[in-house]
């Protein structure tokens, strides 16, 4: 009985909504929702599961791909676009805004059309930069971490930036 309660506390959700994505970042297990993000950490608990909820941020996930920053070697920031349309950074457990209006128009524009998931965020360093990118199937912009300004990414004859993913390999960014 005592198992039983243990697995059912862990199952149980502060604040039910569909879960989207989970990213291991700072030592953590972020739960990102459609309208929260459950952080947990490792509390090695001896029976049930292993992790104990630490805190619960009312700011969910628009996409399944909409968040990047917890790769190995990149500037230990997460960003996502939150439920609203506006870009965040993770700062302790404070989902801090760094989008601008225009980037916010654009992820409205996808948003209204419920075509959230086609967003996806990537992460790359380029000459002692740290950038975060934002794509769309119509668009492509890039946060420069380094001087917190945006700009926007396109490849010839495209409407958007053909980068799509990132992996850091052999000290360089590919």
């Amino acid at each position: 009985s005592t198992a039983i309660n243990a697995v059912n506390f862990t199952t149980a959700e502060s604040k039910p909504d569909t879960l989207l994505r989970g990213v291991f970042f700072r030592q953590e297990l972020f739960l990102m929702g459609t309208g929260s993000i459950e952080v947990w950490q490792n509390t090695a608990n001896a029976t049930g599961f292993p992790f104990s909820r630490s805190t619960v941020i009312a700011r969910g996930l628009m996409g399944r791909q909409a968040v990047a920053g917890w790769e190995d070697g990149w500037a230990n920031a997460l960003l996502w676009v939150g439920d609203d349309a506006v870009v965040y950074e993770m700062k302790g457990y404070v989902p801090t805004r760094v989008s601008t209006h225009d980037v916010e128009r654009a992820i409205e524009q996808i948003a209204l059309a419920g075509n959230g998931s086609v967003l996806k965020a990537f992460v790359y360093m380029s000459e002692g930069h740290a950038f975060w990118a934002l794509k769309s199937d119509e668009w492509c912009w890039v946060y420069d971490l380094t001087t917190g300004t945006w700009h926007e990414r396109q490849s010839y004859g495209s409407a958007t930036w053909r980068a799509q993913f990132s992996v850091k390999n052999y000290g360089l960014w590919l």
